[in-house]
C-alpha cells in the first residue's frame, strides 16, 4: 500500500498522520521568544506505547501538548464515520498496526466480543513457572483452580488442559487447527 498523508484535525500546519500510522510534523516558520523568524523541519514522531497496549503521539500547539492514541488519529482521518459505532477495532488484534486496512469503526458491543474472541478462541491453559523453568496446567471448576500438573512442554501441559476441559465441560476449548 503506497502512503498517503493528511494533516491531523485541529492541527492543520502542524501534523500530519498517513494511512499506515505514521505521524510527522510539517515544515513550518516559528517566531522565536527573540521575535525572530525560524524554520522548523518537520520530522517523523515517535510512537510511545501507553499502559492500555495502544501506540500515542504527543502533539504540540500553542504551548499545550496532548497525548493522542495513533489508531483513533487514523481512523479519524481516513474512516467514515458509521453512525452509532464510536470505538475503533484492530482487525487483526494487534494494537501496533494502526494500517487503515487493520482499523474499523465499531460499536462497544463489537469491540468487546471481537477482544473476547482474539483473546480466548484460541490455545489456553499453559502457564510457563521462570522458577522452575517448566510448563504447568490449571483449569477452573467450580469456582476454584485446580493445578493440573507440571510438564516439559508447552504441548503436554496444553493436552493435559484440553483433556481435562473436554471431561469438565464436554467440549473443545479451542478450535482445532488445521
Amino acid at each position: 500500500m503506497k502512503e498517503t498523508w493528511e494533516f491531523i484535525r485541529g492541527y492543520e500546519g502542524y501534523y500530519q498522520i498517513s494511512n499506515l500510522g505514521n505521524v510527522r510534523s510539517v515544515d513550518r516558520v516559528v517566531i522565536g521568544k527573540d521575535g525572530s523568524l525560524n524554520k522548523k523541519i518537520g520530522v517523523i514522531k515517535t510512537k510511545r506505547l501507553g499502559n492500555s497496549g495502544y501506540l500515542y503521539v504527543s502533539l504540540y500547539k500553542n504551548n499545550e501538548v496532548k497525548n493522542r492514541d495513533v489508531h483513533r488519529l487514523v481512523a479519524e482521518t481516513f474512516l467514515d464515520i458509521v453512525d452509532g459505532k464510536h470505538y475503533v477495532n484492530h482487525i487483526n488484534g494487534n494494537k501496533k498496526d494502526n494500517s487503515i486496512n487493520n482499523l474499523e469503526y465499531v460499536t462497544q458491543t463489537e469491540n468487546i466480543h471481537h477482544y473476547w474472541n482474539k483473546t480466548y478462541n484460541k490455545k489456553r491453559g499453559a502457564y510457563f513457572d521462570k522458577r522452575s523453568s517448566k510448563w504447568y496446567s490449571t483449569i477452573r471448576a467450580n469456582g476454584k483452580y485446580k493445578r493440573l500438573g507440571t510438564f516439559s512442554t508447552k504441548e503436554e501441559a496444553y493436552g493435559a488442559f484440553y483433556t481435562a476441559y473436554k471431561n469438565l465441560y464436554n467440549e473443545n476449548p479451542w478450535e482445532p487447527e488445521e
